[in-house]
């Protein structure tokens, strides 16, 4: 019994955390996202500071140490503007996905025409694919920031759901098995 909770505790919590981090996530996605764009900011601000120092140590010895200067202002740009402007990061990223997405579908559009001929089944998956991509990339162009908090509230319900399952995946096998 011992050997069962020294082996099960730690996948509890840990499903105990993603459960709880999942409902959080999924309450309140707009300020999860907010609270990303901040912690990539200050990432992105770490890492212009220590480009600016690695600026001074090396101006003397190296000729292209010009260009960590322009690396530290590119991500202190990018650090300020996560703290100032959070939904405007959020929005511009998932254009960006949007746009992808669109491209990836119209590259298909030739792939299924060339698949024409092997079937029903394979026109059918070919248009449905390609519709869902283009679906989701002109969803993600029109709603950036509504998208953003519609993925994180998907991603925290998922995660909940793992976390939720984890934990009943630990403790009915020990009910089960009298530990």
């Amino acid at each position: 019994m011992k050997h069962y909770f020294e082996t099960a505790l730690p996948p509890v919590w840990t499903a105990v955390c993603a459960a709880a981090f999942g409902l959080l996530l999924a309450i309140y996605p707009a300020l999860a996202g907010v609270i990303f764009a901040k912690i990539l900011g200050a990432a992105a601000l770490f890492f212009a500071l220590s480009r600016v120092v690695y600026w001074f140590r090396m101006r003397k010895f190296d000729d292209g140490a010009g260009r960590e200067l322009l690396f530290a202002a590119v991500f202190l740009f990018l650090g300020l503007l996560c703290f100032l402007k959070p939904e405007l990061l959020l929005s511009v990223f998932f254009f960006a996905i949007g746009v992808l997405l669109i491209v990836l579908g119209l590259i298909r559009i030739p792939l299924i025409v060339r698949q024409w001929s092997w079937g029903a089944w394979m026109r059918l998956t070919g248009i449905l694919s390609t519709a869902v991509l283009l679906t989701l990339g002109l969803l993600l162009v029109a709603h950036p920031f509504g998208a953003a908090a519609s993925a994180i509230r998907v991603f925290g319900v998922l995660l909940a759901i793992y976390g939720i399952s984890d934990i009943f995946n630990v403790i009915i096998p020990g009910k089960y098995y009298g530990f």
